[in-house]
């Protein structure tokens, strides 16, 4: 099954993490298709890698430390 990586980079993201992931998460693809999402720090210095691990937690589909959210 063909898998769309979403690379997202993160900096002073706090007010507008969970906003943006749950527009995206909704997203429809094609049918066969599965999608993740990378999202990368570059040296947030606010709340922001606090909501994405809370964010992580919630799914119950991790392994491994790596969470497509």
């Amino acid at each position: 099954m063909p898998t769309i990586d979403f690379v997202i980079p993160l900096f002073n993201e706090q007010d507008s993490l969970l906003a943006f992931h749950a527009l995206f998460d909704g997203i429809t693809l094609p049918v066969g298709y599965t999608y993740r999402f990378i999202y990368v720090n570059d040296g947030s210095t606010d709340r922001t890698v606090e909501l994405l691990e809370c964010a992580i937690k919630s799914k119950t589909s991790c392994e491994d430390g790596r969470c497509p959210l």
